[in-house]
């Protein structure tokens, strides 16, 4: 009867693995694929949903598993393409690739039980292998919903889910999870804290959406197509007003064939990074002004960036960074924050995962004041503010940096040469002579557009300026910084974000790709360095209410992409969208920037200062403690489980318990319904009665077996209630215990 009761081979298919656990191992590979479908081949997608086909027609006994020459044709194919797509790339995207085409290959030849538990191991490790693309709450929810279809699927093959239903065995599996979901807290809370592995430096060929190296007309209005998110930024108090918020990120200095790059001058000053301190006493500040300028900042803020492989990150102006490190990041030397001479944001390597950092803005100086003076005497109404960077005020431009800044191609565009000769001659002040520029973009027909006509990349500053007027801002932006070198002003051109959308649920600032800018910074005499952005004075919209409200009359926003953000407009959407975008912020910014620092600051204000070997013995501590709670909880759970759901075993240990208090010895764990018997007449009680409550006991304990018909079932109910009665009537005598 055991054997019948327990064995799962009389309900094995015919592949030799029990039914019940053979849907949710067809779930697991559609789950599996499902989730690194956007790294894997085309072909490889095809393929996994092709064996996924064919192991349903086997399970619903259409088709039977391939034989031995079938698997192997179907392995050396899968190999061939994988070799032909991978290209000769030892990357993480391929080294997945490759262990999901064998996962998929394995479930063809899974016809055993033993197969089967190898195939629900190895989706135990695929799964998590997400995590080394995406850290987002949402593809953590989908993984570790995953893993417990996993669990499923091993119970099933276990026989565990005989008479249970789809949901009871849902409920089962996710019910165990729930039990260990405080462990899992409290490990990740107080475990020693090491860097991820998706924070490490693994060669990977994923496509980032970002700013280039690197910028030709055309390039940023495509990049202005994409809603996805670039970082997020947290200040202390509220935001600044979105016509200052230009987030600087990479320095162009080299103009030739109509695109704008980095020099290798550029380069080797943007690879010159340093602590801040530093920066500024390069600048000509002493260690007192360097002193004051820290100890009272404007504001601070906090860039939650999201990965795009790149060394770069992104300041407000005349802003220092204060985190040593990018939080989340493996290592302090792998994710060190500094900064160039130019005050851009630099890493020592590629952001590949989400990270964090801090930043102070300093207040200007008397020196930034008085050239911001000078800047709005030169103003003309109506016209956007040319500002004052404020850190290389009174400073001087030596000669090499001078003609570097200079630098124009030989020939090619004659007439934007001979405008800027022209305007340069009306005005002596070189202040003056930017504001009328501006002033000549915003008198002119010129049009702010996210579909500009190709322009020939020799000419392409003559046809725009003189003939298409029809651009984005780096059209606006490379015309601009062009006719300065030309007048002798040097110029480099800004690339990085403008503005964001202010998250009103969460209190911070969302910065996504469509936010992509633009602008110039030229250096004045006597001023420094200050910005110019042309596409202000052309579409003021854009600066002040973003990209959406600047194109909405031609209505090219995100019109190539169907995403939440185009359709903003709507409340309910936003609404949805605001309170997603909010959960993945305080999951990114408390969990997956959850790192060493975080942790020490934590304990410390529970347990003092703590070292790495205190915290092991706090974790330790910690999770054995949960461990010996979650037992308990269980066992007097079990315990109350089981007598809610037999009235028998109830009626059982309330005659114990009666017995105990007259002084009777129940301590056994095997006394039976025939011992009771003698022990409750020697407490004192009629013979007659213990005889009958032990028959009872003895027919409802042993003789119980699943009913065949109502009028047993209603026998057995009697008979329990009789018992009862008979211990309503039983009475005892309490006993002195012998010495």
């Amino acid at each position: 009867m055991l054997e019948r009761r327990f064995s799962t081979a009389s309900r094995a298919d015919a592949a030799g693995i029990n039914p019940q656990g053979i849907p949710w191992l067809l779930l697991s590979l559609a789950l599996a694929a499902l989730l690194h479908i956007q790294h894997t081949p085309i072909w490889l997608n095809i393929a996994l949903s092709g064996i996924l086909l064919w192991r349903i027609m086997v399970f619903r006994g259409r088709f039977r598993l391939p034989q031995l020459w079938v698997k192997v044709i179907l392995l050396l194919l899968g190999i061939t393409l994988f070799i032909v797509s991978a290209r000769g790339q030892f990357t993480i995207e391929n080294a997945v690739g490759f262990f999901l085409l064998t996962y998929g290959l394995k479930l063809l030849e899974t016809g055993s039980t033993r197969d089967a538990y190898l195939f629900v191991f190895m989706t135990l490790f695929l799964m998590p292998l997400g995590f080394l693309f995406d850290q987002s709450i949402f593809t953590t929810l989908f993984v570790f919903i995953s893993l417990g279809f996993a669990f499923i699927a091993l119970m099933g093959i276990n026989g565990a889910l005989e008479r249970t239903s789809y949901f009871g065995a849902v409920k089962r599996a996710f019910g165990l999870f729930a039990w260990a979901l405080p462990i899992l807290v409290v490990a990740y809370i107080v475990f020693p804290r090491l860097g991820p592995i998706w924070s490490m430096p693994l060669n990977s060929t994923s496509a980032f959406t970002g700013l280039s190296e690197s910028m030709m007309p055309g390039q940023v209005s495509n990049l202005a197509q994409s809603s996805e998110r670039a970082f997020r930024a947290d200040f202390d108090g509220p935001p600044p007003p979105s016509p200052t918020l230009y987030w600087r990120a990479l320095a162009m200095d080299l103009f030739t064939a109509g695109q704008w790059s980095r020099s290798s001058q550029q380069r080797g000053i943007d690879e010159s990074r340093m602590l801040p301190q530093t920066r500024l006493r390069r600048l000509g500040l002493d260690d007192q002004a360097i002193e004051a300028a820290l100890s009272s900042p404007e504001f601070g803020y906090e860039i939650l960036l999201d990965a795009h492989n790149r060394d770069w990150g992104f300041s407000l102006n005349a802003s220092i960074p204060t985190s040593r490190q990018l939080s989340g990041q493996s290592s302090n030397r792998g994710g060190a924050v500094l900064q160039t001479l130019d005050g851009l944001i630099r890493f020592a390597r590629p952001v590949k995962s989400p990270a964090a950092y801090r930043l102070q803005s300093l207040p200007f100086d008397e020196a930034a004041v008085e050239a911001q003076g000078r800047l709005q005497a030169a103003h003309i109404p109506g016209l956007p503010q040319v500002i004052a960077l404020g850190a290389t005020a009174g400073l001087e431009l030596n000669d090499f940096h001078r003609r570097r800044l200079l630098q124009l191609p030989a020939d090619g565009n004659p007439q934007t040469r001979a405008f800027a000769a022209e305007l340069r001659e009306k005005h002596e002040d070189q202040a003056a002579f930017i504001y009328d520029l501006l002033n000549h973009f915003r008198n002119e027909p010129y049009t702010y557009t996210l579909n500009p006509p190709v322009l020939e990349p020799d000419s392409n500053v003559d046809d725009f300026l003189f003939g298409a007027r029809r651009g984005f801002c780096e059209h606006f932006a490379s015309a601009t910084a062009v006719i300065l070198r030309a007048a002798g002003i040097p110029a480099r051109i800004m690339t990085g974000y403008q503005g964001g959308e202010f998250n009103s649920t969460g209190g911070f600032l969302v910065v996504r790709q469509y936010d992509a800018h633009a602008w110039v910074e030229a250096w004045l005499e006597g001023i420094g360095w200050v910005r110019v952005d042309p596409t202000a004075a052309v579409s003021p919209l854009r600066i002040e209410s973003g990209l959406r409200s600047a194109v909405a009359e031609e209505g090219s926003f995100l019109s190539n992409e169907l995403s939440l953000s185009r359709f903003s407009g709507i409340s309910a959407l936003n609404w949805v969208s605001m309170r997603l975008e909010y959960t993945n912020y305080l999951w990114q910014k408390w969990v997956i920037n959850y790192d060493q620092k975080t942790q020490q600051n934590l304990l410390s204000a529970f347990f003092g200062d703590v070292d790495i070997k205190q915290v092991g013995f706090i974790a330790t501590g910690a999770i054995a403690g949960m461990i010996i709670l979650i037992g308990l909880m269980q066992l007097f759970r079990g315990r109350r489980h089981l007598r809610a759901q037999d009235p028998v075993v109830r009626v059982y240990d309330r005659l114990l318990r009666r017995l105990r208090r007259a002084g009777a010895d129940v301590s056994s764990s095997a006394i039976t319904p025939r011992q009771l018997c003698g022990i409750m007449q020697s407490a004192g009680a009629d013979p007659q009665t213990a005889l009958a409550i032990s028959q009872r006991l003895e027919r409802l304990l042993y003789a119980r077996r699943p009913q065949a018909d109502e009028a047993r079932a209603r026998a057995q109910v009697n008979e329990l209630r009789q018992l009862r009665g008979l211990l309503r009537k039983l009475t005892l005598q309490k006993t002195s215990t012998p010495n």
